[in-house]
């Protein structure tokens, strides 16, 4: 429900601000205590994250128990832990432990954990994953036992087949691995966004310039090539459905690379300001901008990267794209071809089956008549 239909509903409704920097604040604290305890760390959001403490102890419910208490005594949140040979068992205890508690799942009380488990709680099952299922008759981990390997892999594919029939006898291969160095820092802003005239796009590219500096800076890197994106409203469009939203719009995007390194808020907003100058972008048609800058002095590959040539010689003006209310969003046509070649290669699998069989069949007749 969007706020204004709540405040309407609800006149006397308290809303509560966010406290971003709070939030942040906060979260530095946690991973600076797990990182004091093990270096494989593998973040999954500001409050929640995979840890390795294979090697670190002899008694993990002893350190997790300190682990928790310093997270306490340091944010005054509490946390929830859970205890695992594997990533998918840790997870599992660790619904099982909030609030507040922490849980030991050891490899021979997998099944008693999972049996009763609907089976989108395994990884790598989505919404199209459990229809599939459902049409199978498997909702729950329990009844995928009762399915062999070989028919989860020849109905769902071999890779998602094998993974399944794993996922759900708590076999789970997946290492915990710390986040690889960044290639790229932006920042973009797709709400909100109406703009009168070039000034005000470019004070708002000045502002986006300012916040990618300071990211670059607080990650201590100096970029060699800036990409600019803009959304741009389609001719006909109606209005969003949602207050201030973008609607239904192109993503564009143009780049340039450099001959040198640059990470001040000024020096990315001039390679920023040339590049939406050339796109020919009229202010009351953007409804989102964005800034990415990438080839980071702290990816070696970046070293050997050409510059490309000038600016307003390189690229051609945008054109406006048309609504269309028949064709279907780019996100729409992505899942929908995505599908397809999940149905495409479940249907090769099963030709593939069925010829086996006719040749088992076939070899079976002619052993009869020998």
């Amino acid at each position: 429900m969007m706020m204004a239909e709540a405040k309407s509903r609800c006149p006397q409704l308290l809303v509560v601000p966010y406290e971003f920097d709070r939030y942040e604040e906060i979260s530095e604290q946690v991973y600076q205590i797990l990182l004091q305890h093990t270096p494989v760390v593998m973040p999954l959001s500001c409050d929640e994250a995979f840890i390795d403490l294979t090697g670190a102890t002899d008694n993990p419910e002893a350190l997790v128990a300190q682990i928790r208490q310093e997270i306490e005594s340091a944010t005054q949140c509490t946390a929830s832990a859970g205890i695992g040979p594997n990533m998918l068992l840790a997870r599992i205890a660790t619904k099982t432990a909030k609030p507040n508690g922490q849980a030991l799942i050891r490899p021979d009380q997998a099944r008693q954990f999972l049996a009763d488990l609907e089976v989108d709680q395994l990884p790598g099952v989505g919404w199209s994953m459990r229809g599939k299922l459902a049409d199978m008759g498997i909702t729950r981990v329990r009844q995928v036992w009762s399915s062999s390997k070989e028919l989860l892999m020849r109905k769902l594919g071999a890779q998602t087949g094998s993974s399944l029939w794993q996922h759900a006898h708590g076999i789970d291969n997946r290492p915990v691995e710390p986040p690889k160095a960044r290639r790229s820092i932006g920042a973009d802003v797709n709400w909100g966004v109406r703009l009168t005239s070039d000034a005000d796009a470019h004070k708002f590219l000045k502002g986006l310039s300012v916040e990618v500096a300071s990211r670059l800076s607080a990650a201590k890197a100096k970029a060699k090539s800036i990409t600019i994106k803009v959304m741009r409203k389609q001719a006909g469009a109606p209005e969003p459905a949602k207050f201030l939203g973008h609607g239904h719009c192109d993503s564009l995007s143009r780049s340039v690379t450099l001959g040198n390194y640059v990470s001040s808020a000024t020096e990315v907003y001039d390679q920023a300001a040339l590049l939406f100058v050339a796109m020919k972008i009229p202010a009351d048609e953007i409804r989102g901008m964005g800034i990415t800058a990438s080839k980071l002095d702290t990816d070696s590959t970046s070293h050997t990267a050409r510059p490309s040539g000038p600016v307003p010689a390189k690229i051609a003006p945008t054109k406006q794209g048309v609504f269309d209310p028949s064709k279907a969003p780019p996100w729409m046509a992505a899942l929908q071809k995505q599908v397809a070649a999940q149905q495409q290669q479940q249907q090769q699998e099963e030709e593939d089956d069925q010829q086996e069989q006719a040749v088992e069949h076939l070899s079976g007749d002619q052993g009869g008549t020998c």
